[in-house]
């Protein structure tokens, strides 16, 4: 098994921008996502246990959004690390335009659409 990164950080902006998408289009959910980093997790293969950053502060941040107790958890459409507002990220992201096409394709490959 090889590893593509480009890849894989073409899923990661998929990911973010169809959640940005569901944020816009449902805005009565909270909807956001997160990037726990690079984890000691086995996707890490040969550097997994050496892997810098914090497994426990990326899944507190799941649970923080979850809970949404704290007025920084209680938004939608956000994309956090550690508990923080991420903002390094693709122009596409939050372009609408980008985020349609993004439901279209996915509309067309599947046949199931998001009203």
């Amino acid at each position: 098994m090889s590893f593509d990164s480009e890849d894989y950080d073409d899923s990661k902006l998929q990911i973010l921008t169809l959640a940005m998408a569901v944020a816009r289009r449902r805005p009565g959910l909270r909807v956001n996502a997160e990037a726990p980093g690079w984890v000691p997790t086995k996707m890490g293969f040969a550097n997994g246990p050496h892997a810098p950053d914090d497994l426990r502060a990326g899944y507190q941040t799941q649970v923080w959004l979850t809970e949404g107790t704290e007025p920084g958890s209680r938004g939608t459409g956000g994309f956090f690390f550690h508990r923080e507002p991420e903002d390094d990220v693709h122009a596409s992201v939050g372009d609408t335009r980008a985020q349609d096409a993004l439901l279209d394709a996915y509309a067309r490959r599947t046949g199931v659409t998001l009203r």
